[in-house]
C-alpha cells in the first residue's frame, strides 16, 4: 500500500500530469485549440499550488486569453450542454423522460452512457457534422411544438416584443443571416429557428 502511495504521489507531482491537466482544462474553458502560453501558466500554477484545482481555475479565469476576441462562443455546446440551454432557455418543465433522453443520445451524448473511461470528447469537431446538425433541428422543432412526451415549454410572447425574444434566446445578438431567416418565419417555428441558430450553438 505505501509502495502504491509513492507511486501515485510521483506521478502527480510529475511535470507531465501537470501538463495534461492544464491542457484538458485550458481545452475545456477557453477553446479546443489550447493557446500554448496559457497551457504553461496554468501548468506552473499546478505545480506550485501542489494540484490545487482552485488555484489553476483561478489561473484560467483570470487570463487575458480567457476573455479575449478569439476565446469568446468559440466552444460548440455538446449535446448534454445544448439540450440543457434549450431547456433552460424555453422555461421548460420536464420530467427527463425516456423520449428526452433518446433524444440526446441520437445527438451522441447518451446520459452516463460514454463507453472510453476519459468520457465524452470536448472538441467541437466531435459534435459538428450534417447529421448532428439535423439532429439537433429535429429536436428543437419537437421542443419548441411542446411535442417531447413530459416536456413543456413556456416561451415569452413573440407578438409582444420581437426583440426581447431575441436578447432573451441570444443576448449577444444575431448575424444578419439568421435575423433575416428569422424575419421570414411564423410565430410557430420562430423558436426553433432562434434555438437552431449557429449563436445558441456555442458557448
Amino acid at each position: 500500500m505505501e509502495d502504491g502511495i509513492k507511486v501515485i504521489d510521483l506521478l502527480a507531482r510529475h511535470p507531465s500530469t501537470a501538463n495534461f491537466i492544464s491542457t484538458k482544462l485550458v481545452r475545456r474553458f477557453v477553446a479546443d485549440d489550447p493557446p500554448p502560453w496559457l497551457v504553461t501558466r496554468v501548468a506552473r500554477a499546478f505545480r506550485q499550488g501542489d494540484g490545487d484545482i482552485r488555484e489553476v481555475l483561478r489561473t484560467i479565469v483570470t487570463a487575458p486569453e480567457f476573455y479575449s476576441p478569439e476565446a469568446f462562443r468559440s466552444k460548440v455546446k455538446k449535446p448534454l450542454e445544448f439540450v440543457t440551454s434549450a431547456l433552460r432557455v424555453s422555461g421548460a418543465e420536464t420530467n427527463a423522460s425516456p423520449v428526452l433522453l433518446r433524444l440526446l443520445a441520437r445527438m451522441g451524448e447518451p446520459l452516463f452512457l460514454a463507453f472510453p473511461p476519459t468520457g465524452f470528447p470536448d472538441l467541437g469537431s466531435s459534435w459538428v457534422s450534417a447529421d448532428a446538425l439535423l439532429t439537433r433541428m429535429n429536436f428543437v422543432l419537437d421542443l419548441a411544438s411542446n411535442r417531447i412526451s413530459g416536456t413543456k415549454v413556456r416561451f415569452p410572447d413573440p407578438s409582444e416584443d420581437a426583440d426581447q425574444l431575441i436578447r432573451f434566446v441570444a443576448p449577444e445578438g444575431l448575424a444578419p443571416a439568421t435575423r433575416a431567416a428569422l424575419g421570414e418565419a411564423n410565430d410557430s417555428s420562430r423558436y426553433a429557428l432562434l434555438l437552431a441558430a449557429p449563436e445558441f450553438q456555442r458557448r
